[in-house]
């Protein structure tokens, strides 16, 4: 049996609630966005995607893991603004920035780095803490700059979108502490994926 896994940091009902909040309103103002917008309630920081995964692998990224994690406290993240990969003018994702630690970068590097030496894949892009907020499903360049009209996307002149309109939906600079590292299942179905919580590793 193979597992689809990720190891994620999860957020706290109260961010989850503000994440919601500004999700609603970005639906709202970009009704026609061709967006895909993400389930505030699933929402987290991926340190890393792993993909399929048999059941010995599991407990071998479980040992991993259980050998990084209690080298490292707990810390605070605190949410910044909205950004775009790879950036404004030709943006694939939406996310929120996560302001965090040094120590944070530290712990993904060094579970990747255990990752390879055992012979998982790890993406070798540099890792940027963030909250993915929803993906853009057509074209990838409906944002334009600013100060330049726009005539639409999909083939539609449905009115113009600028990354104004996504810069100036605030988020509130909510802080929280992370206590811990979980090892995640994503189950994809038509209604969308479903996570599980295969482990939890806690700090210091």
């Amino acid at each position: 049996m193979t597992h689809r896994v990720f190891i994620a940091i999860n957020l706290p009902q109260e961010v989850k609630d503000e994440l919601g909040r500004a999700l609603a309103s970005l639906k709202r103002d970009l009704k026609q966005a061709p967006i895909r917008w993400a389930a505030a309630d699933k929402i987290h920081t991926t340190l890393h995607f792993l993909g399929d995964l048999t059941d010995e692998q599991v407990e071998e990224v479980g040992d991993i893991l259980a050998k990084v994690t209690p080298k490292y406290g707990k810390f605070k993240i605190k949410l910044g603004q909205i950004g775009f990969f790879p950036h404004k003018f030709r943006p694939r994702v939406v996310f929120v920035d996560e302001r965090c630690p040094d120590e944070i970068g530290d712990l993904q590097a060094e579970i990747g780095k255990e990752l390879e030496n055992l012979g998982y894949k790890v993406d070798s892009r540099p890792w940027h803490p963030h909250l993915t907020l929803g993906r853009i499903r057509l074209r990838p360049d409906f944002i334009k700059d600013r100060d330049k009209p726009r005539q639409g996307f999909g083939g539609q002149v449905n009115g113009s979108v600028h990354a104004k309109d996504f810069e100036k939906q605030e988020i509130r600079p909510m802080e929280f502490e992370v206590e811990s590292v979980e090892l995640m299942e994503s189950e994809l179905s038509p209604d969308g994926a479903k996570y599980t919580v295969l482990k939890s590793f806690k700090f210091q």
